[in-house]
């Protein structure tokens, strides 16, 4: 790919900020601030600490995140916000594998990361 070209591909592509996990996934929608700012940060404490149990429990097996939503009742938006900053935090990992979700696609199986 050509110099000028890549410059074009690159132009107006905000840089991610690694302090907000979030925020690199939904490129600073104001809508996502919105719902992270009202989130109080007892309930996404109590969410992220209820899907790392849930993951633990599962062992070796692991959890997607499509039945972490599933087990806990939790809709997605939720889940995958406290499955990112768990993953960001070192908490869990991809162990790998994959199982299908509800509509059939493949999803990644959560683990609890061997050293903690």
């Amino acid at each position: 790919m050509t110099e000028s070209r890549q410059a074009r591909f690159q132009f107006n592509r905000a840089r991610p900020d690694p302090r907000d996990i979030t925020k690199n996934r939904h490129r600073g929608a104001d809508t996502s601030n919105v719902a992270f700012a009202s989130t109080p940060a007892k309930a996404r404490a109590k969410h992220r600490r209820i899907i790392l149990d849930l993951v633990w429990a599962a062992g070796a097996y692991g959890k997607t995140c499509y039945e972490i939503e599933v087990a806990l009742r939790l809709r997605h938006q939720t889940a995958s916000a406290r499955v990112s900053e768990l993953l960001k935090d070192g908490w869990i990992e991809d162990s790998g594998q994959r199982r299908p979700t509800d509509t059939g696609r493949p999803a990644r199986v959560l683990i609890v990361t061997k050293d903690r």
